[in-house]
């Protein structure tokens, strides 16, 4: 949906999804007023507090569907995948922070579509995936599920797999790096520092590939681009050896991988909350949890049917 438009601003008719449309005309490079105005702003401010760097944008298809698929490191890093493209993309966000004042109203504006967090959270984010990309848009995902504890990259989980055969929507895969150092699970403000993001080329799903094979050749591509922002910090030793051809050597310490970790026990007590993640509007792995929504992953054998291993996305 186009930003303050509730009739699908986009101008074409639209799918409605609770009290939510989702435009039918891809916006491609017609940004709107507000939307192109903050865009602005957003660069300055990102430029300013972060000397963000970006490379490669032109590889994201600049019509049609596409999946924007990001590792996470940060709440930072929807706003700045976000800012960081020449078109408009799609973000989800769970439904009760469309009720949250001034917040609910600027996540609107940034067509962000509102999922559920009851039992049907898992179904209801799937079809509204779907839906964003039958239409042509672009949509912003995190397939890791969760921001890093270390910085680090994570196992992607097998949602985007079913998403990249159902649709045929290119995957584009994104590195954002430096956004832990920023702003990490552990401090309640962020700081000032340098952020990277590189996008890495359209990878598509191939007729009669194994969902193995995708998240395989999906994950080679993360590491490469990994290496090529100079971010190697983000990969075990192992992974730097295989895509450098040397041996191994002895990974790299994080400072403050032991306190996150320990935050990382704190958080699943059923007690524990964070107030960063009311700020991701993408992460569909955390903003639909603690649902489970393992049913709609993509099965390890390649079939079009869902499998009960793992969570979505």
């Amino acid at each position: 949906m186009a930003p303050g438009d509730a009739r699908g601003g986009t101008g074409g008719r639209g799918v409605q999804n609770g009290d939510r449309h989702i435009g039918t005309r891809d916006q491609g490079m017609h940004l709107g007023i507000f939307y192109g105005i903050s865009l602005y702003v957003s660069r300055v401010v990102s430029l300013t507090l972060f000397d963000l760097k970006i490379r490669h944008q032109n590889r994201v298809p600049v019509t049609g569907p596409a999946i924007l698929a990001a590792n996470h490191q940060s709440v930072l890093d929807p706003w700045l995948v976000g800012s960081s493209l020449e078109r408009r993309a799609c973000y989800l966000a769970r439904e009760s922070l469309f009720r949250v004042p001034i917040l609910g109203w600027l996540i609107r504006k940034y067509d962000t579509l509102p999922v559920p967090r009851d039992s049907i959270a898992p179904r209801a984010a799937l079809e509204i995936c779907l839906r964003v990309l039958e239409k042509g848009r672009a949509l912003i995902l995190f397939p890791e599920g969760t921001r890093s504890y270390d910085g680090r990259l994570q196992p992607l989980k097998r949602g985007i797999v079913l998403l990249a055969r159902r649709t045929g929507a290119p995957v584009v895969p994104i590195i954002v790096h430096g956004s832990f150092r920023c702003w990490p699970r552990s401090r309640k403000l962020p700081r000032p520092g340098q952020i990277d993001i590189v996008f890495g080329e359209p990878i598509q799903f191939e007729k009669d590939e194994s969902s193995d094979s995708f998240v395989e050749r999906l994950g080679r591509a993360y590491r490469r681009l990994a290496i090529e922002a100079g971010a190697e910090d983000m990969l075990p030793a192992e992974s730097r050896a295989e895509e450098r051809g040397t041996e191994p050597s002895p990974s790299i310490d994080h400072g403050e991988r032991a306190p996150l970790l320990e935050a990382a026990a704190a958080e699943r007590s059923p007690h524990a909350g964070n107030a960063g993640d009311l700020t991701a509007p993408v992460d569909i792995g955390r903003l639909t949890a603690p649902v489970d929504i393992g049913r709609l992953t993509a099965p390890a054998d390649g079939s079009g049917e869902a499998s009960s291993a793992g969570r979505f996305l």
